[in-house]
């Protein structure tokens, strides 16, 4: 097949998926057609105590918390249901009410996962050790298995009193059962991915008993040039290959489960490559078609950023919060309160946006996107 054929067919199906998100909007206006994301992502506060390599910027932090009060009328009248409601954003365990923020997501979706990812930086004792016993699903981030490794990029952090509150959870985990999954969180760059098979060994040693891996990212441009020179795509893929087999089979050995993205692992013999064939070495048109096509508008829930302005919808968790802020006042989805969810999600304004995306129109926040292969547009069946 030649390239101009290839392209060809590719540009029809773009054209199909385009008339297919025309053809929704107008069955959404119609009432004929709604949409809701598979959980809720709720930023409870800006706040947080560390200023992490990979993470922190300068004025994005705020010591604000959403109260009891804006959650109950956000959340009042839902008939959707969720399978899961994250509370990650800044360090949750600085919110000063996060016990009754938690009782009100399980009061209004009972069966819904209450999913947190935190620094441990905050002792987990009183109001916070009750805190520890309602979540589902716990990660603590750790990125280094030595105190200089881990200081030198969770900054803020103390090594030896972050392995003593991670003792304090396990042992809530032993009395409450609950979180029932924990694991440790690590990001990875070439300064620190040697240090991963380190880390299941502290996991093996308190007890906790999951290890998950990710890349550092770097959409921020202020993030980028204080880490950049560290991004994986530095470090050849054998090595890293080499350094994710050896953590994983020491999770085994030691009884712990490592897993992580899939473009970080060896791809099994004669399977899938997942990522590193179907995206890290993808053409430039089919990245920018699978970002035109990526379904996360449609399948996963957005987040509210608050400032002085009022509510501002963050649409993607991959997204800067700079670029989320812009695309917010762009697309008319900013709110001086709260809006309730499903109203906002098939309002004609997150419509506009997923449109937009369609078109193209958002490639100075999206182009280049390598998540989007995680979201596939599956054809019209929906």
């Amino acid at each position: 097949m030649t390239e101009a054929l290839e392209a060809s067919r590719e540009s029809e199906r773009l054209k199909r998926y385009r008339a297919f998100v025309r053809q929704k909007r107008e069955q959404a206006r119609a009432g004929e057609f709604s949409l809701a994301p598979d959980s809720l992502w709720l930023s409870i506060t800006e706040n947080c105590n560390f200023r992490c390599v990979g993470c922190y910027t300068e004025g994005l932090f705020k010591k604000t918390y959403l109260s009891p009060d804006e959650l109950r009328r956000m959340l009042s009248g839902e008939t959707e249901t969720y399978s899961l409601i994250s509370l990650t954003d800044g360090e949750a365990f600085l919110h000063p009410e996060l016990c009754e923020i938690i009782e009100i997501c399980k009061a209004a979706h009972p069966a819904a996962q209450i999913d947190l990812v935190t620094n441990a930086s905050v002792p987990p004792r009183g109001k916070y050790r009750r805190a520890v016993s309602l979540i589902d699903n716990l990660g603590i981030s750790i990125d280094g298995a030595t105190k200089a490794t881990y200081e030198s990029i969770r900054r803020g952090g103390n090594f030896e009193r972050f392995l003593d509150n991670v003792r304090e959870i396990v042992a809530i985990r032993a009395e409450t059962g609950k979180p029932s999954c924990l694991e440790f969180s690590f990001t990875a760059m070439t300064s620190n991915l040697p240090e991963l098979p380190g880390v299941v060994r502290i996991a093996a040693e308190l007890g906790v008993p999951n290890v998950y891996f990710q890349p550092m990212e770097t959409r921020e441009p202020e993030i980028a040039a204080r880490i950049g020179a560290f991004n994986l795509s530095h470090m050849p893929r054998e090595e890293i290959f080499k350094i994710t087999d050896e953590a994983i089979a020491l999770g085994k050995s030691l009884g712990v489960a490592v897993y992580g993205m899939p473009f970080m692992t060896k791809p099994l013999p004669g399977g899938p490559d997942e990522m590193n064939t179907a995206a890290s070495i993808a053409p430039r048109r089919d990245v920018a078609e699978a970002v035109c096509e990526c379904q996360y508008l449609w399948l996963r829930p957005f987040q509210y950023l608050r400032d002085e302005a009022g509510f501002h919808v963050l649409p993607c968790c991959y997204m800067a919060k700079p670029d989320g802020l812009v695309i917010s006042r762009r697309y008319g989805l900013t709110f001086t309160e709260l809006e309730r969810v499903p109203s906002v999600y098939n309002g004609e304004a997150y419509w506009n946006l997923r449109q937009a995306l369609a078109d193209g129109e958002l490639s100075e926040f999206c182009g280049g996107c390598m998540e989007a292969f995680y979201y596939p547009w599956k054809g019209e069946a929906r």
